[in-house]
């Protein structure tokens, strides 16, 4: 456990930072390439121009990040062009950036306050409690793991209750290559993925002089969509974790909290049993769905879409049931104005998920990392402007309620849908699944799928022990539409 004082000295190394003004975006650390002499001169100018429009649109889809009231806010601003955003009048960026994130971030005009402290030396002294917002881009590359945890633990004791850290960094593998050419800014020493900033920062605790005792939650995790349009690559990953308060749940403190213990978070891996990766690529609930999105799309054929909008079937793998209840992503087809976002409820899963979206490089493919509430996870497409089409999940009804029904008036569409797969033992069961969405709509409709399950299970890769559990459970489907809402 790390007990915090009045004020905290740290020492972490700031290296040369490397930005998208110097360093072609087609690097991602993969595939390097600079600007020489040898370049012609009109190369050179659409070189900037690429990299100039890139670097505004990256910058702002970690921007639409910040929680949206600034009124009196402090901000610790490491590396990012938060202030040049900030001193610009809205209606001048909105002319400059042409970016639609844009209308979610309230910049400050004479009757707000917002302090922002530009880092900018090479080491870190502030007082407890100093900051609402910790704003950092690709900052921890340059970090080794013991700088990282450090800095990491050390935020949650300069952020207030309810504050954030917001970081906005590649988790992208090193390629040796590089290393042979002459003239270039390593982009990174250490090289970690989605997964292990996930696992340390859900890991770290502080305990307070009052005894009180902090965690992070993560409660948005996304990837960089600028990156996913123009460089088709999904491991930029941006960050939001939330200071709150916990308890100790009787977990043996030195080990939770040990430097040992939070490196092993940090740098090792342990991966799954094949046959959850070999599940996660079909699931006895895919065709299901696929089945319910077609009849959706039929019904829905002549609907003319606006064009303003950006459209998206949404899946929340639900946290709060068994790990093989979850719907394949890569196996739902959408239409083309419509997105797959898929929220991931396991860090595994989520790190699986966009490896293999980069593999596939489909762009339309879009994931979020929550283990909470459906709202949470619901953030992410709503900060970034997307309208949901579908809305589907397994046994949501086994641990929470629709009342997230306030949200989805808002960012639904007047023709939208919610479909669940509800599993149920006895008659009680079920009509108490049926009692919850009665609360939310008095309109629905209810399919018996029990039969259609069982015959899916029998060509995935379960192991028979988990197969007989689905088998003896019955399943039904449950539909609402928005205009019953």
């Amino acid at each position: 456990m790390i007990k915090n004082e009045n004020k905290i000295d740290i020492t972490v190394p700031v290296r040369s930072i490397i930005d998208d003004k110097n360093i072609h975006l087609n690097e991602l650390f993969l595939n390097i390439k600079k600007t020489t002499n040898n370049n012609t001169l009109k190369e050179k100018v659409n070189y900037e121009k690429d990299i100039e429009k890139i670097r505004i649109k990256s910058n702002n889809d970690s921007f639409s990040f910040i929680p949206i009231q600034l009124k009196n806010k402090t901000i610790l601003n490491i590396n990012t062009e938060l202030n040049y955003l900030l001193l610009k009048s809205n209606n001048l960026q909105k002319k400059e950036n042409h970016h639609e994130y844009l209308k979610h971030f309230q910049v400050h005009d004479d009757n707000e306050k917002i302090d922002i402290i530009n880092h900018d030396q090479d080491y870190f002294s502030y007082d407890t409690e100093s900051f609402h917002v910790i704003f950092t881009n690709r900052f921890f590359t340059y970090l080794n793991d013991n700088d990282v945890i450090n800095f990491f633990s050390s935020c949650l004791t300069w952020i207030k209750e309810d504050g954030f850290l917001i970081i906005n960094e590649p988790c992208i593998p090193l390629i040796s290559e590089i290393t042979s050419v002459e003239n270039y800014l390593l982009p990174q020493k250490y090289s970690r993925s989605a997964l292990n900033y996930i696992n340390t920062i859900e890991s770290i605790r502080i305990i307070d002089k009052f005894g009180n005792v902090w965690k992070f939650y993560i409660d948005v995790l996304t990837s960089n969509q600028t990156y996913i349009n123009y460089e088709k690559e999904w491991r930029y990953l941006m960050l939001r974790a939330k200071k709150c308060r916990t308890n100790l749940n009787n977990i043996e403190v030195s080990k939770i909290n040990s430097v040992k213990h939070l490196l092993e978070k940090l740098t090792i891996h342990v991966p799954l049993p094949n046959y959850c990766y070999q599940y996660a690529c079909k699931s006895f609930a895919d065709n299901i769905f696929l089945n319910e999105i077609e009849n959706y799309n039929n019904i829905f054929k002549n609907q003319k879409n606006s064009e303003e909008l950006k459209f998206a079937y949404f899946i929340f793998q639900n946290p709060k049931t068994v790990w093989y209840n979850r719907i394949c992503p890569f196996r739902i087809s959408a239409k083309n104005d419509t997105v797959i976002w898929c929220s991931e409820s396991s860090s595994d899963f989520y790190e699986y998920s966009i490896n293999k979206a980069n593999y596939f490089k489909n762009k339309k493919m879009l994931f979020t990392y929550n283990n909470s509430h459906p709202i949470d996870a619901l953030n992410a497409p709503s900060q970034t402007n997307f309208v949901l089409k579908v809305f589907m999940s397994i046994d949501i009804l086994n641990n929470y309620t629709l009342g997230f029904n306030h949200f989805i008036n808002t960012h639904y569409f007047h023709t939208s849908r919610i479909i669940l797969l509800e599993s149920y033992k006895t008659k009680e069961e079920k009509n108490e699944k049926i009692k919850k969405v009665w609360e939310f709509v008095k309109k629905y409709k209810i399919k018996n799928v029990t039969k259609m399950v069982h015959n899916e299970v029998k060509d995935t890769s379960l192991p028979d022990l988990w197969k007989t559990k689905i088998y003896l459970l019955k399943w039904m489907i449950i539909i609402m539409d928005s205009q019953d809402f």
